[in-house]
């Protein structure tokens, strides 16, 4: 019925990935005043237990983790390898015991009346988005707390240990422990009611916007000064990214990420309709096509409204306030950098003006 620390991690973690570790984190103070030091994961290796004394809190993580060179091992969404087991906590006081149907591989007591339950996932949930969705659908049930986090951080309580919240401290208690009980992915949702969250669309990998070329500089500063809000100026830009592409100022991947990066800038109203392939960049980059116009014209196209663009900031903030502030600075620097000729027509204008 109690198994020890050793056994019970080499049942839930029968099916580990290659080279994949879980941790375990043990130390005696209460763990609500407890520095971070005492919650770094040390990583779990098959067939042996760190010192995990019975008189402390002890802890492992439901996931297991890759050690990557360089980083050590961390419980990170970077180094997540698979989420193996699904914890219910509180089950007593803030999850109701009544309104759990599915019976759990192990219930454990961590202080009186309040239990967690745990499932075994088998085969354990490899895909990272996934295991995100179960963990805030369980969260969204009300079945864990918020704060415990997703499947990169969430900890749970060993069979053998204490709880020194409180005073004594409180010796866990193993309930129940059916290790045969495991369960698929379609199981935990049925069985616990589980509403998964929509499923993200993912978007490529945006790279910083450092421009190779001069060429690539002057076009990630035009698009600065045109803000990609409305569609006619989202269109606009695309076009003036692939015809660079088409140039060979920039490599295809290099183009999708600065468009990608360009769309996110615009702010949460204008990419509100992401998940529409009308309107989602990733889409737009796979099967938008320039048209017959020549690229130099998509490219100068661009470079006019963002000239227009920036004398519009330039003579409004200079007829209305007399002064310019950092964005009114911008966009002269722009100008005066790129379109010589109009920035001393605006000289001359503002001056006349006066």
């Amino acid at each position: 019925m109690n198994p020890s620390n050793a056994v019970f991690m080499r049942t839930v973690f029968g099916e580990l990935p290659d080279g994949a570790m879980p941790g375990l984190a043990s130390f005696g103070q209460n763990p609500r005043t407890a520095g971070a030091g005492a919650w770094r994961a040390e990583p779990w290796v098959p067939g042996a237990v760190p010192a995990v004394p019975s008189d402390a809190n002890n802890y492992f993580t439901v996931s297991s983790y890759y050690r990557r060179p360089g980083d050590g091992f961390r419980r990170t969404s970077a180094n997540f390898a698979a989420l193996h087991a699904v914890m219910l906590d509180d089950v007593g006081t803030k999850a109701g015991a009544d309104g759990v149907t599915l019976q759990p591989t192990w219930r454990l007591e961590t202080s009186p009346g309040n239990a967690q339950w745990g499932y075994i996932i088998s085969p354990p949930i490899a895909d990272a988005g996934l295991a995100g969705r179960v963990m805030r659908a369980v969260i969204a049930a009300g079945l864990c707390d918020p704060g415990a986090g997703g499947p990169t951080a969430r900890y749970a309580r060993m069979p053998r240990g204490w709880n020194a919240k409180h005073s004594p401290p409180f010796r866990c208690v193993m309930h129940e422990w059916e290790p045969t009980r495991r369960y698929s992915v379609d199981d935990l949702v049925q069985g616990l009611g589980l509403v998964l969250p929509k499923q993200q669309r993912k978007r490529p990998y945006v790279a910083p916007m450092v421009p190779h070329t001069q060429q690539a500089k002057r076009l990630a500063e035009a698009l600065a000064m045109t803000p990609a809000a409305e569609y006619a100026a989202w269109i606009r830009g695309l076009g003036a990214i692939k015809a660079a592409v088409t140039l060979g100022v920039l490599s295809d991947d290099d183009g999708q990420a600065m468009f990608a990066a360009w769309s996110e800038a615009a702010g949460p109203q204008a990419t509100a309709q992401n998940d529409d392939t009308r309107f989602d960049p990733s889409a737009m980059w796979v099967r938008w096509s320039p048209s017959t116009a020549p690229a130099d014209a998509l490219l100068g196209a661009l470079y006019a409204a963002a000239r227009d663009a920036a004398l519009d900031v330039v003579r409004d903030q200079i007829t209305t306030d007399g002064a310019l502030d950092g964005k009114g600075l911008n966009a002269a620097r722009y100008v005066s950098r790129h379109h010589a000729r109009a920035f001393k027509a605006l000289r001359t204008e503002l001056g006349n003006s006066q």
